[in-house]
């Protein structure tokens, strides 16, 4: 069973399964626009207790709707991963090629990216290089500001993309959805498998200071 509650600018998506709390803490300059029509379809991961939300990478995702982060103030998405999936994985993003906005973090071969587009017509790639799907906790961190897109692993800043954008801009229509890209090639989505948790959505980005004390 999933509770909406909205506390200051805070919403929280709690999943109650027997002593397991399950959250998405986004943070928005303003309204928080969640629809009652949203679908989720996810199930507890009691293995050793972890707090997260369990994906088997077939059909189980969440849809958090048009709840827009993306401002001209920048943008961060923070959340803990652990996958033995080396397929190709959507883990969470906005993202519309046809109107040429957007951003979505994914796995290519066990190893992160960022990408995106920024109205530049062209298609941003953010690749991390450290290989994640190991089966272990990894925190990953996205920020975007403007023409800059950095991908951190674990702490440390993998790699920073800047792109000649005169006018960049990643907003869009488009459903936010984590465990699921929202167009697939061809019709087909793209599933995560393994556990999603500590996941927490910022509309400005973040210091280094404030993307490293994440991690405590």
């Amino acid at each position: 069973m999933f509770k909406i509650a909205i506390v200051g600018l805070f919403l929280i998506l709690v999943s109650s399964c027997g002593m397991a709390k399950h959250q998405i803490v986004a943070l928005e300059n303003g309204n928080i626009n969640i629809k009652d029509n949203r679908k989720i379809n996810v199930q507890c991961d009691t293995e050793g207790n972890l707090d997260g939300f369990r994906f088997n990478g077939s059909d189980q995702y969440v849809n958090l709707d048009t709840l827009s982060l993306e401002t001209g103030d920048g943008l961060t998405l923070s959340l803990k991963i652990k996958t033995k999936s080396k397929e190709f994985q959507w883990v969470i993003g906005k993202y519309d090629w046809r109107t040429d906005a957007g951003y979505h973090l994914i796995l290519i071969d066990g190893i992160a990216s960022f990408n995106g587009r920024d109205k530049s017509g062209k298609y941003v790639r953010c690749e991390g290089r450290t290989f994640i799907a190991d089966g272990k906790s990894h925190h990953l961190v996205s920020v975007w500001k403007g023409n800059k897109w950095a991908l951190w692993v674990d702490g440390k800043l993998e790699n920073q993309v800047e792109t000649e954008t005169l006018t960049p801009s990643i907003k869009n229509l488009q459903p936010l959805e984590l465990g699921r890209s929202i167009i697939g090639h061809k019709g087909l989505h793209y599933y995560f498998e393994g556990t999603i948790n500590q996941i927490k959505l910022y509309n400005k980005a973040l210091s280094e200071n404030q993307i490293k004390r994440l991690l405590n």
